[in-house]
Formats: C-alpha cells, sequence, structure tokens
C-alpha cells in the first residue's frame, strides 16, 4: 500500500514538473510572438513591451526554478520517509521472528 501511495507521488511530482516546464515554453514562446508583434508596430513603445515580457519572464522562470528546487526536496524527503519504513518493517519482522522463536522455547520449556 505504502509502495502504490509512493508511486503515486512520484508521478505526481514528475508530472507537476513537466507541466512547469511545458508551461515555460509556452510562456517563452508567446513572449517571443508578442515582442515580434509590437517591435513591428510600435517602434519604440515595443522596447518598453517587451522589457515589460522579459521581467514578467524572468519572474515566472524563478517561481519555476523555486518549484523545481521544492520538488526535489519534496522526493528526497520521500525516499528518506519510505527508507525508513522499509527499516522498520524490516525491524518488525525480526523481532516478530524472535517472539515466535522464544514463545517456541517457552513451550518447549514446559
Amino acid at each position: 500500500m505504502f509502495a502504490l501511495f509512493s508511486t503515486l507521488i512520484s508521478f505526481f511530482f514528475a508530472l507537476l514538473a513537466r507541466a512547469i516546464s511545458v508551461a515555460r515554453f509556452l510562456v517563452v514562446a508567446l513572449a517571443r510572438i508578442v515582442w515580434q508583434c509590437t517591435s513591428k508596430t510600435l517602434g519604440i513603445e515595443s522596447v518598453t513591451v517587451a522589457a515589460d515580457i522579459q521581467q514578467q519572464f524572468d519572474a515566472q522562470a524563478k517561481t519555476c526554478l523555486e518549484l523545481r528546487r521544492l520538488i526535489a526536496q519534496q522526493e528526497t524527503e520521500h525516499a528518506e520517509i519510505l527508507e525508513n519504513y522499509m527499516d522498520l518493517q524490516s525491524d518488525y519482522e525480526r523481532e516478530h521472528e524472535r517472539a515466535e522463536n522464544y514463545e517456541h522455547t517457552l513451550a518447549g520449556i514446559h
């Protein structure tokens, strides 16, 4: 159950990272189209528009990088949690086996 949950979370983060990449690509393409259109029709004002678009793009790129960093951090934390869970499961199985051996030993003594 936990492995399924783990897989779903990893898939979600991978999908989110992919969506961010696609959105970034679309923003760049849109900015280029707008810049080309405005530079041909507006002349001097297009420089201001292009600068505004570049600032917005830079802000979105920074946000995108921050989201990627957070996703990587979450994936690392998730991997650590999964590793701890597997260690606890292994410890539980060993202790359960020891308890069964102890019960058999006690049953043999009585």
